[in-house]
């Protein structure tokens, strides 16, 4: 890759882009994820197969899982974090819902964690870290979830991750 365009979308050290020619005209239609490799100690780059903005922010998304798979690295500059960084529930909940898309399972994970993400945010407790949840926790946050006859749904961002969650009938909160 010889010249690039504005980046459209970064995770960790990856980042969306459109691969030039040195003239300036597009080298591919398709977006570009694009990471530096250390070892080889050069930009390296995957197609996305798509033209769409948002079809190839799910495609990093999923690439960035699986390269990473699950190591904790800064959202900014793509460098890992130290061990004893703390991970939120609702980035864990959204990695995950990336990571799953293509599952047939997909409807009905959905659904299950909304309730949990309807209830961090009903309860203020959006700053809990995957660390904090322990048999206590769960146990204690169990009263709080919402019954299954009320389903909450989660909004999405343009991009199409999951946002804040509202409230999909009257019935809500369970008394």
């Amino acid at each position: 890759m010889q010249q690039q365009n504005q980046e459209l979308y970064t995770r960790g050290k990856y980042r969306l882009a459109h691969d030039r020619k040195s003239d300036g005209s597009l080298r591919s239609p398709f977006l570009q994820i694009v990471w530096y490799d250390a070892a080889a100690r050069r930009n390296r780059s995957r197609s996305t197969g798509t033209e769409d903005v948002q079809q190839a922010e799910t495609e990093l998304d999923s690439f960035y899982l699986k390269r990473e798979r699950g190591a904790a690295v800064c959202g900014s500059c793509g460098q890992p974090l130290r061990a004893g960084a703390r991970h939120l529930i609702t980035d864990a909940i959204a990695d995950y819902l990336i990571a799953r898309e293509a599952r047939s399972s997909i409807s009905s994970l959905r659904p299950r964690l909304a309730h949990v993400t309807a209830y961090l945010l009903d309860t203020d407790r959006q700053a809990t870290a995957c660390e904090d949840v322990d048999e206590d926790w769960i146990e204690a946050s169990a009263h709080g979830l919402p019954s299954s006859r009320s389903s909450p749904q989660v909004e999405r961002s343009a991009s199409g991750r999951p946002g804040r969650s509202r409230r999909a009938c009257a019935s809500w909160p369970p008394s």
